[in-house]
Parts: C-alpha cells; structure tokens; sequence
C-alpha cells in the first residue's frame, strides 16, 4: 500500500530542520545514521524546554516528548565528533 500524496508531504515536513512538534521538540538535524525501526533514520532532537539533546527515528519526531522531564521515551544514542563530523552510534 503507497502512501498518499499528502501523507508523504506531511512526513517530509516532519523530518526537516527547525521543525517543532506539539510538545516542543525540536528537530536539530538527520545524523546519517540507520534507526532502529526499518528505513528510519536516527534525527538529533532537542528539547525547546529544557535544551535536552537526544536521537528519535523520523517517524517519531511528530509524537517525541522529552525523555529528561516530559517522560518522553528514552533517546537513541549517537556520538557527536569534533566539529559536528564522525557521528556514530554509540553500543
């Protein structure tokens, strides 16, 4: 089943930079690197609150609430290197 048009307008939305859902968070940028759902990608969030920096899969950004004060589900891990290059996942 293919999504709509419209649906696809929505999700791309959602994954852009500067994008901030209902409860304040805050897209920041993708790391490049593979989520933990099939064909997501892991996206530095941060919280328009608090300033908590964590990852969310894409299709997660529009529900994300902060996992520091919002009992937002916990952040997937990445490491960010010097100068914002050599973004890994951490294990």
């Amino acid at each position: 089943m293919n999504a709509s048009p419209e649906r696809k307008k929505r999700a791309a939305s959602t994954t852009r930079r500067g994008y901030v859902n209902r409860n304040g968070q805050v897209v920041i940028r993708n790391t490049g690197l593979p989520g933990n759902e099939q064909g997501q990608s892991v996206y530095q969030m941060a919280c328009s609150i608090c300033g908590h920096v964590y990852g969310a899969n894409g299709s997660d950004i529009h529900l994300r609430r902060c996992p520091m004060h919002d009992r937002g589900a916990p952040g997937l891990k990445y490491e960010q290197g010097i100068f914002g290059a050599g973004v890994r996942r951490l294990t």
